[in-house]
């Protein structure tokens, strides 16, 4: 008897050597796997910041580059159609009117790029950037409108040009002075 006592006594204490191993196995696979799964959190959270920070340096960038774009078009139309220096003879005028509404569609296309990429610049955020984004926005509009309209109306007086340029260089300087501190930062904010 005393053998069978032995033999199930060493079978309980191995088992349950062997239960406590099995236990312990398990725990540290548990935290393996906690571990693995936090380092793949983190490794797609820094992506995920990289990504927006792209995205935001992208959008900055792009709408700056559209404003300065919207500035030269209006300023070619200045030169080409109003240059009180170069006085349009009759011919020029007739072929003027072709290319002013192909200037006119050529302007257009890039505002409807400014306001595309206004749209991104105002969903990343944050507010004060994208307050002073609408605001860069508002005064390439009006220099393009005085522009075209000046271009269209010839008998219109002639609009102080550098003003309304000036609008559009200080509104583009608070604009980068805004969006420069944000663009390392990730988040988006309304």
């Amino acid at each position: 008897m005393s053998e069978l006592f032995a033999a199930v006594f060493g079978a309980l204490i191995g088992g349950g050597f062997a239960l406590a191993g099995a236990r312990i196995q398990a725990r540290g696979a548990h935290a393996q796997a906690d571990a693995a799964r936090d380092a793949a959190k983190h490794q797609a959270a820094t992506a995920h910041m990289q990504w927006v920070r792209s995205k935001k340096s992208n959008a900055s960038a792009a709408f700056l580059a559209l404003t300065l774009e919207v500035q030269n078009q209006a300023f070619h139309m200045h030169c080409r159609y109003r240059d009180p220096a170069f006085p349009p003879s009759a011919l020029q005028r007739w072929s003027n009117r072709k290319t002013e509404s192909e200037d006119s569609r050529a302007l257009h296309g890039t505002f409807m790029a400014l306001r595309d990429t206004l749209a991104v610049v105002e969903l990343y955020g944050p507010s004060e950037v994208a307050d002073n984004a609408r605001e860069l926005e508002r005064a390439c509009v009006t220099l393009s409108m005085t522009a075209e309209g000046w271009v269209r109306a010839p008998g219109l007086p002639p609009f102080d040009w550098n003003a309304d340029v000036t609008a559009v260089q200080q509104a583009r300087e608070r604009f980068a002075e805004a969006a420069r501190p944000h663009l390392n930062d990730s988040t988006i904010a309304p």
